[in-house]
């Protein structure tokens, strides 16, 4: 039913070839132990037609002579009779004749006679025995694990997994193997042991070994990378549990199997068991919060409180008590993942019925983890004879969520990506509104981290352009035409200010204010770049039957504040200094000197002296707002003076500011043939016609005053 719900709801698409090969892994273990190997009857298993050079190892399962509370090789009589018949392997706490030993401690002896027909050399292969223990083959003694004594004082446990070869000069061998137990709550031959030739009993530890292995380094590994993928993002909760959760199933893997006795014999037997029990009874937590974080939808928080409760409980026992006390926590704790499973199993069914992203896998993971664990539990009290598939079980189920969080991974970078190509164009679009260049003087990186109320002191060159006369020309286009004219002329300045290495700070209508931190030269060069371009837009409005428009552009350089304003839910950019209010009142001088660009006397300062850019001396000017005068140059653009013409101007300007308006008159009048359109002479020669008739006012300080 569970096979034909899955297929139904399309869980094996498209990763069936995963699960189906798990399964195959599980089935095919399980039919190894399903062929018809002999058993022991009544203390004697017959293997004289059994081949051990073809066919396969044997188990030395079934009925064994068990004799309590007698050691009958260690302290020899002679042989009791009327044995008690005992499966093996099981423990002695209860037996298949319906006698029941009260309690796992204690002492006795298994006897088992195996019949052979065979020149090969065989081994012997003992893995568990609880909990000290000596084997004896034809009264000889082969193998001693811990020390085994009647008196509890004495006794000492020891695992010790050995293979050990039998003698050759019989086909009769009596094996007897003494247990002594008084650590542990259930005692005597838990475990297969295996005859068979000794290369082939070799061989199949050096399988066991390396399957075992590459699944707990498997199992390892994931858990590695997943703690990783935790400590580059702590908020990745999920990753830490399943992390944690591998880890603890790679310990107890290698405790349970026995696999540290191997390399470290003397470890001591009973730090073994606490290490393997509290690394299993601190999966059931991790196990369910690894769901519950999965799908907190569809699992309830109760059950994850309990199982941390429940497992502290467990885990405090085992820590402050002896093994003898712990190991009886096994059985309910057996009975507690039977529950949660069942909480489990129904959560998932309810994720998946309401479609959840990735609930088909962890189901089908969980299912295959499930199925182990039902099997190792019940062949571990020996109701079942069928073989270990715990390993199996995790490996599929840790593959499976990895794959799990995996596909989530993926899921979240494609999100992150979409998201990040969606940051780029908002990104993109905000630097419309807040110049980049504007970030980078803040030194941020982008918008999200500018706050209100950051700022930074800076000299730079401000720059201030506007339309000549454009409320009169707007008024005779339409608004669609207005906005759009506009918007074409400055589709025209803007590229030509930034490839001047400034930004614009913002258009205030038809005017702009542009900032540039670096030189005053690319200021001026930007000036004399967006006047080629003027020209170019005239003549592209005259083919279309537009107005020819005139600009004039102002340029001073000093310190400036720049910094946000405003108050939390609404901020702007902007530039608070005297230096910004002086360029702005030398771009309105652009209109009474009738010149394009003005600058101020720093930002000419700034100019390197290589003759590049043509200027001119025009004056001194005091504007609204200032008490200091301020001298202003000009940029030549539209006028071709020459050197001689600039010396006879400097000497005009020389003599007006000498109160020598007569010399001054003939200076530029000398000029004025060749330079009819000079706004600049047309200015000073206007002036001094005045002060010739009027004279001069009592104030007049040299200089010119503005009042705008």
């Amino acid at each position: 039913m569970i096979a034909y719900y899955l297929a139904m709801n399309k869980i094996f698409n498209p990763n069936y070839k995963l699960y189906v090969l798990f399964l195959f892994l599980i089935l095919y273990n399980t039919q190894l132990n399903a062929v018809n190997f002999p058993k022991a009857e009544n203390g004697k298993i017959n293997l004289s037609d059994w081949n051990f050079g073809e066919d396969a190892i044997i188990k030395l399962t079934g009925q064994w002579e068990f004799f309590e509370g007698k050691l009958i090789k260690t302290y020899p009589s002679k042989t009791p009779k009327n044995p008690n018949f005992i499966n093996v392997p099981d423990n002695w706490n209860y037996q298949t004749e319906g006698k029941q030993i009260i309690s796992g401690q204690g002492f006795g002896s298994y006897r088992l006679l195996i019949s052979l027909n065979t020149e090969s050399a065989l081994s012997l292969k003992v893995k568990d025995i609880a909990s000290a223990s000596k084997i004896w083959v034809n009264n000889k003694l082969v193998y001693s694990a811990g020390i085994i004594d009647t008196i509890p004082q004495n006794n000492s446990p020891q695992f010790k997994p050995a293979i050990f070869s039998l003698p050759l000069d019989t086909n009769l061998y009596e094996l007897v193997v003494e247990v002594s137990n008084y650590n542990h709550q259930m005692g005597g031959l838990w475990d297969n042991i295996f005859i068979g030739r000794k290369e082939q009993i070799s061989l199949q530890h050096e399988r066991e070994t390396i399957q075992n292995f590459f699944i707990y380094g498997a199992i390892f590994i994931i858990g590695l990378y997943h703690l990783g993928l935790f400590l580059l993002r702590k908020k990745d909760q999920m990753s830490l549990n399943f992390g944690l959760f591998c880890f603890m199933i790679s310990l107890n893997s290698m405790t349970r199997d026995r696999i540290l006795f191997y390399f470290y014999p003397e470890f001591d037997w009973e730090l073994s068991y606490k290490i393997e029990y509290i690394s299993l009874f601190a999966c059931l937590p991790l196990f369910y919060i690894f769901f519950y974080l999965s799908f907190k939808e569809d699992f309830n928080r109760f059950f994850k409180t309990l199982s941390i409760i429940i497992v502290g409980i467990f885990g405090g026992i085992t820590l402050f008590t002896k093994t003898i006390v712990f190991s009886h926590l096994l059985t309910p704790y057996h009975i507690l993942l039977g529950i949660y499973a069942i909480v489990v199993i129904s959560s998932l069914t309810k994720s998946l019925y309401k479609r959840r992203l990735g609930a088909n896998l962890i189901l089908v993971g969980f299912i295959f983890f499930f199925i182990a664990m039902t099997n190792d539990i019940l062949h571990a009290r020996n109701i079942i004879n069928t073989t270990v598939l715990m390993n199996y079980g995790v490996f599929a189920f840790v593959i499976v969520q990895a794959f799990f969080l995996a596909k989530q991974s993926v899921a979240a970078y494609k999100q992150i990506e979409e998201l990040s190509s969606n940051l780029i164009l908002i990104n993109q679009s905000l630097e419309k509104f807040v110049p980049n260049a504007f970030l980078k003087l803040l030194s941020k990186e982008n918008i999200s981290e500018v706050s209100l109320g950051n700022n930074i002191e800076k000299q730079m060159s401000i720059m201030f352009s506007d339309i000549r006369s454009f409320t009169s020309i707007s008024e005779k286009l339409k608004p669609q035409e207005a906005f759009e004219f506009i918007n074409e002329y400055l589709k025209k300045m803007g590229p030509v200010i930034r490839n001047h290495n400034g930004f614009i700070d913002k258009y205030i209508g038809d005017g702009i204010m542009a900032l540039f931190p670096e030189n005053p030269e690319n200021a001026v060069n930007a000036s004399i770049e967006m006047m080629e371009q003027l020209i170019a837009f005239n003549k592209e409005n005259e083919q279309k039957n537009l107005p020819q428009i005139d600009i004039g552009v102002g340029i001073h350089t000093g310190m400036c504040m720049l910094g946000t304003v405003g108050e939390y839910e609404r901020m702007d950019t902007t530039v608070i200094s005297d230096a910004v209010n002086l360029a702005a009142r030398i771009e309105s001088l652009t209109k009474t000197y009738k010149t394009p660009i003005l600058i101020s006397e720093e930002t000419y300062n700034g100019l390197s002296k290589n003759k590049k850019i043509k200027v001119r001396y025009i004056g001194i000017a005091t504007v609204k707002g200032k008490s200091i005068s301020t001298k202003l140059y000009e940029i030549l653009v539209r006028h071709e003076y020459n050197d001689e013409e600039l010396s006879s101007f400097d000497e005009g300007i020389h003599k007006y500011y000498q109160k020598d308006f007569q010399g001054a008159k003939e200076s530029f009048q000398k000029l004025l043939g060749k330079h009819s359109q000079d706004g600049v002479l047309q200015y000073y020669l206007n002036r001094i016609e005045k002060y010739l008739q009027e004279g001069l006012a009592e104030n007049w300080n040299s200089f010119e005053v503005f009042d705008y």
